[in-house]
């Protein structure tokens, strides 16, 4: 028999009994409070529209942010469906990242039972009920931090990865109506050296930030809002300036780099699409950074 106080342990044991049923789940998380969700027995009746639900078509369960309301006023909060009770528009037709199918994702009056609720605020501070249940640290990282760390890492390593295939390419481009090979100028040698020692930079902002917020958890303590902000504020910047790089580097490769046939063109189109998302805006990171860094106020729901 479960108790029917809606306690922590009840809650886990619940959430993980019915989505992990079957083991590891897909399940796209459109965060943006959308959707709009009322009491009902047991829980809650959500009904939202939400936009960039990455895997939505492959999708077990889908994460969704949402205002619930409550009796001491509206909660945002994460609530999980079932993929059959979503609606998936087909919107992702872009200039890159179409792999992701990132499309709308719709819920029409759906009952969510409380276990599969959770308050934005102890997703986003490492104090889900997960954090509680599981002994290992990774459950106690604050969500926006391991998502901005997570997603910069791809683009990280693609501007690396463009990098890598700019050197490979000075080595055999002759250069159109000089006859001049491309690694002999010292412009195109600056460009690679630059290229190099600012990913190198960025590696180890990304593993410096990584480990920080590590060695917190791991001594079972609460990271701060202002080391969060700084979190993001660094994936931002890692992203801003991997973009930055591949603009760099195949603005020297050549009109043949764009054809679709080139993989910088694809990386560069897939970079620009990427660094898009909300949690890479640069000016919103560095706003919160600096705001937190001087004891302002900012908004109780900001993402950080």
């Amino acid at each position: 028999m479960r108790c029917t106080t809606g306690c922590w342990r009840c809650s886990t044991r619940g959430f993980t009994e019915e989505v992990f049923a079957s083991g590891p789940v897909l399940a796209p998380a459109p965060l943006a409070p959308t959707g709009r969700g009322s009491p009902a027995d047991g829980g809650v009746r959500l009904t939202g529209r939400w936009s960039w639900a990455t895997g939505a078509m492959d999708a077990d369960w889908v994460i969704v942010g949402a205002l619930i309301e409550r009796r001491d006023g509206t909660e945002p909060t994460l609530a999980v469906v079932p993929a059959d009770e979503v609606e998936v528009d087909d919107v992702w037709h872009t200039a890159g990242m179409r792999g992701t199918g990132s499309h709308d994702v719709v819920v029409t009056d759906a009952f969510v039972p409380e276990h599969r609720i959770v308050a934005v605020a102890d997703i986003y501070g490492g104090t889900a009920p997960g954090a509680r249940a599981h002994g290992v640290p990774t459950y106690r990282w604050p969500l926006v931090p391991a998502l901005a760390l997570t997603a910069a890492m791809p683009v990280l390593g693609t501007a690396e990865r463009v990098t890598a295939l700019f050197a490979d390419r000075l080595g055999r481009r002759v250069l159109a109506y000089s006859g001049v090979a491309q690694k002999d100028q010292p412009a195109a040698q600056l460009r690679l050296g630059d290229a190099r020692v600012r990913l190198r930079a960025l590696r180890a902002l990304i593993a410096a930030t990584a480990d920080d917020i590590e060695q917190i958890v791991a001594r079972g303590e609460r990271v701060s809002r202002s080391m969060r902000a700084d979190a993001r504020l660094a994936a931002a910047h890692i992203v801003h300036e991997s973009r930055a790089i591949i603009a760099d580097v195949t603005a020297a490769s050549g009109a043949s780099a764009h054809f679709l046939s080139s993989p910088l063109q694809r990386a560069k189109r897939d970079v620009d699409i990427a660094s898009g998302h909300v949690v890479f805006d640069h000016d919103m990171s560095r706003e919160l950074a600096g705001a937190l860094a001087i004891g302002a106020t900012i908004s109780p729901i900001a993402m950080i």
